[in-house]
C-alpha cells in the first residue's frame, strides 16, 4: 500500500452552541471548571464502497454552572474512505483513530474562535484521547 488508507471525504458541523453564562463572575483569566464529556460515534455506511462516518459531541457545563463562563455543546461529523485492502477490524481502527483527530481539532479550533468572541475570552480545549470501550458500553468514549 503505496498511499495513506484514509481519504477524508467531508467534515461538517451538526450542532454547534455557544452560551456566554449572564451569572458568571469575570476573571482577569477564564477557568475551566468541568471538563468537556466528549462522545464518539463510528459506523460502516451501509451500501458504500467502504465509507465510514465518524461522529463526535463535546459538551461542556451541561448544567450551565456560573463557574464557568459558559456552555458548549458541540457536535461534528467526519465521513471517511477507507482502503478496500484494510480488514474491517483494521478499517474501524483507521476511521476512529482519523476521525477522532480529524473531528476533534475542528471542535478545539471552533470553540477557541468563537468564545473569543464572547464576552468572558476564548477558551481553549485540552487534549482528547480515545479511551477502549468498556464491555458494556456501545460507543468509544474520549476523555480529555
Amino acid at each position: 500500500m503505496d498511499k495513506f488508507p484514509v481519504e477524508l471525504k467531508q467534515v461538517y458541523f451538526t450542532r454547534s452552541i455557544v452560551v456566554a453564562l449572564p451569572n458568571h463572575e469575570l476573571k482577569d483569566t477564564v477557568i475551566i471548571n468541568f471538563p468537556p464529556v466528549n462522545t464518539v460515534n463510528v459506523q460502516y455506511i451501509e451500501g458504500s464502497d467502504n465509507d465510514y462516518v465518524f461522529v463526535m459531541q463535546t459538551l461542556l457545563n451541561e448544567d450551565k454552572n456560573p463557574l464557568d463562563p459558559y456552555m458548549i455543546d458541540m457536535e461534528c461529523v467526519a465521513q471517511l474512505h477507507i482502503n478496500n485492502e484494510l480488514s474491517k477490524d483494521e478499517a474501524m481502527k483507521a476511521a476512529t483513530i482519523t476521525g477522532h483527530s480529524v473531528v476533534y481539532g475542528a471542535i478545539r479550533e471552533a470553540v477557541s474562535w468563537i468564545t473569543g468572541r464572547h464576552p468572558f475570552g476564548p477558551v481553549s480545549l485540552g487534549l482528547s484521547v480515545l479511551t477502549p470501550k468498556k464491555a458494556d458500553d456501545t460507543k468509544p468514549d474520549s476523555n480529555t
